[in-house]
């Protein structure tokens, strides 16, 4: 069972997680954090910001795949969690992930608090039965709002990290258009409606700092 699980654990990561898309997308935020910052950041902290948001990311995309389960049994059947023994080892690693984020997190307690509420939202939108029957492309659009909000986790909380971040989210919006042909046509609007109601949250986390104030 245990050899199960490390195989099944190390096909997921080889095929969801040591890619270009997730070293590419660590890159353009590890990139908005830098250059949200008057100083570059020294080594030290920029290593720190960086295994923050591996972390954030690894966490969050294994999160969006046991909830996408659903879709990726007709559509990507041959993906890792479709064919999955058990799926307990990979709900307590999203679990771990979670709690490790808090942890590193411990210490300021606004920053704890957006971790949480996002948590909560997502947990609404993944497993709830409205979060469940929204449309998919609006799903599409608004769960791209995460990854601004990983911003004020790992950044100094300013204008500029809220520019920086809606620049991030305008980036894999159009990326995630331009990669999925399901969202274009007549699902255009609902997948602009996401993004917009996305924009509107990512806002809302900066404004309760007081940043936009």
């Amino acid at each position: 069972m245990s050899n199960s699980i490390i195989t099944e654990a190390a096909r997921y990561a080889g095929t969801r997680i040591l890619g270009l898309r997730i070293a590419a997308l660590c890159l353009l935020l590890l990139a908005a954090l830098v250059v949200s910052t008057i100083a570059v950041p020294s080594p030290d902290i920029l290593i720190r910001q960086a295994g923050f948001l591996v972390l954030a990311i690894v966490t969050f995309r294994l999160w969006d795949d046991l909830a996408d389960l659903t879709y990726d049994r007709l559509h990507h059947p041959q993906r890792v969690l479709v064919t999955a023994e058990s799926l307990l080892p990979f709900v307590v690693a999203v679990l771990a992930g979670l709690s490790s984020l808090a942890w590193l997190l411990r210490d300021d307690s606004h920053r704890l608090a957006v971790l949480l509420l996002l948590s909560l939202l997502l947990a609404l939108l993944y497993h709830s039965p409205p979060g469940r029957s929204a449309a998919r492309p609006f799903r599409a659009g608004l769960l791209l709002a995460k990854y601004p909000v990983f911003l004020i986790l790992a950044g100094s909380l300013s204008f500029r990290l809220w520019a920086s971040g809606l620049v991030v989210y305008a980036i894999l919006a159009a990326f995630e258009w331009h990669d999925d042909r399901s969202l274009r046509g007549a699902a255009k609007f609902q997948f602009i409606g996401g993004v917009t109601a996305g924009v509107v949250i990512a806002t809302a986390f900066h404004y309760s700092s007081g940043v936009l104030s």
